[in-house]
């Protein structure tokens, strides 16, 4: 199984356009936060900056997800693979297991990894001080209320940013098996995580708490802080991810082993 995850890892973070893709979005979370001294408050700037410019480049992290997974089983099916893998002594569901576990392990890692630079460059040009600083007190979360620390915050990010990372590889996975080519799975997986983001600015601001109910404000959880979505949405979203991460791979298995194929 070892040897199956790593062959997938490399399928999906070797292709060139995913490692010019990675490369341009390090990049520009190094420079989209970086406020420094002789900035007036720059530490609640740059904090604030920190979360704001997450949410906001929420696009172009989906943008990249779908290009890494959107063709993971498609391109089996092009190459007429899929009758070799289902006669193989590691076929069916230990492939589909493995790539599952890869895309789900390659998103989490260049995700984070432009998340973890935009935090190490608003720490940093805040002296490595500030992050016992409560929410309430930044620009973003002005509306807030919140006692949450910048660094609970910064904690509370990165894991849904992980889970959500999870969440939507299974989604566009399943999306891959079920289609015969790429373009269905990334118009379609793109528009679930991309339509969100754009409707919920166009809505009257006594609904937009309730936008904490779509899996984007799941995955950038600063979303449900700064609009104070109600309590019960957590749980909602809890269950959403576990019925999603537990039916998605079952179709995707079943699309994947079919005989039809």
């Amino acid at each position: 199984m070892f040897s199956l995850i790593n062959s997938e890892l490399r399928k999906i973070l070797c292709k060139k356009r995913v490692l010019i893709m990675w490369g341009l979005g390090l990049l520009l979370s190094s420079i989209l936060v970086g406020f420094d001294s002789s900035y007036p408050n720059y530490m609640l700037e740059n904090y604030a900056s920190l979360f704001d410019k997450t949410y906001g480049i929420a696009p172009f992290i989906g943008l990249i997800m779908m290009v890494m997974i959107s063709s993971v089983y498609t391109t089996e099916y092009n190459s007429n693979m899929t009758g070799l893998i289902n006669a193989s002594k590691n076929g069916k569901k230990k492939v589909v297991i493995a790539k599952s576990i890869a895309g789900s392990i390659s998103t989490s890692l260049v995700v984070l990894s432009m998340y973890l630079v935009m935090v190490y460059s608003a720490i940093s040009h805040s002296d490595f001080k500030g992050l016992d600083i409560p929410l309430k007190n930044l620009w973003y979360f002005g509306n807030s209320g919140s006692n949450i620390t910048v660094l609970q915050m910064i904690i509370i990010l990165g894991i849904t940013l992980i889970l959500g990372c999870i969440l939507f590889t299974q989604v566009t996975l399943a999306l891959s098996a079920i289609s015969n080519n790429a373009v269905m799975p990334f118009i379609v997986g793109g528009l679930f995580m991309g339509l969100p983001w754009i409707v919920i600015n166009f809505l009257p601001q006594s609904i937009q708490k309730f936008g904490g109910l779509t899996p984007i404000w799941g995955m950038f959880s600063c979303q449900l802080v700064r609009y104070k979505s109600p309590i019960f949405v957590i749980p909602v979203l809890i269950v959403l991810f576990v019925i999603s991460i537990t039916v998605l791979p079952m179709i995707t298995y079943k699309k994947f082993a079919s005989e039809k194929r």
